[in-house]
């Protein structure tokens, strides 16, 4: 992971010290307190963050509303920090209303502190200041990843349009249930999109007892004005010439 400072916003205070221990092994990384959503609010206009992660549940202000306020900010220093979401519930209204406002990541408690690091390290990677060590390889390479509960697995993209993605994954490691409501992450030159989709099938793509990969389909949830102007360049730039 490159050199970091990241603000972490919970009311909890065994939950900022679980995240501090979390990172101790990464002296690259810096980590910040604030115990509600005003501090951190004061502490984003003092200081410079590389990345926010916050409690959904707190006092005087929401983990969702703080992450309204930043993605509203004329500062485009804020306005465009990643920011992680952490929540103890992961019912679907919840990861729509998160993906809608411009959310990065989010991980569901409880979780461990190797996938605490995961989140940050994949939502880091996304910043359009964050450096790349294998930048030049990925010009013509969209990134893009799924996000349930507390895992991330890799997609790549058969098609990608306003109301359905598909694609190949992984079959060893993190697999969605069928159903299940995912952040869709992609990432593709300087354009970025974070949207909410629903699992509606995973097929093995052969006939072996242990596939290599599966295909997977999801329909994208409702899109606002943002995201689908932002799809609609994704779309356009990915459609073969």
């Amino acid at each position: 992971m490159h050199r970091a400072r990241i603000l972490v916003v919970d009311d909890t205070r065994l939950v900022r010290m679980f995240v501090r221990q979390a990172f101790s092994g990464l002296p690259e990384v810096t980590i910040h307190e604030a115990e509600d959503g005003d501090k951190a609010q004061a502490l984003l206009l003092e200081s410079e963050f590389d990345l926010v992660l916050c409690d959904w549940d707190m006092p005087k202000l929401s983990g969702h509303e703080l992450l309204a306020w930043i993605r509203a900010h004329e500062r485009a220093a804020i306005r465009q920090l990643p920011f992680v979401m952490v929540t103890g519930n992961s019912e679907k209204e919840r990861v729509l209303q998160a993906a809608r406002t411009g959310v990065n990541g989010y991980i569901v408690k409880p979780f461990s502190a190797q996938q605490l690091v995961r989140q940050v390290e994949n939502a880091l990677a996304r910043h359009p200041g964050a450096a790349r060590p294998d930048e030049k390889a990925q010009e013509h390479t969209p990134s893009v990843r799924l996000q349930f509960d507390s895992r991330t697995t890799s997609l790549i993209l058969n098609e990608l349009t306003h109301e359905r993605v598909s694609g190949l994954i992984p079959a060893r490691g993190a697999v969605p249930a069928v159903l299940t409501t995912v952040i869709l992450d992609i990432g593709f030159a300087d354009q970025h999109l974070a949207l909410a989709a629903c699992v509606r099938r995973i097929e093995a793509t052969d006939e072996t007892d242990q596939p290599e990969v599966l295909h997977i389909g999801l329909r994208v949830e409702p899109l606002t004005a943002e995201q689908r102007g932002i799809l609609e360049r994704l779309a356009a730039i990915l459609a073969p010439a």
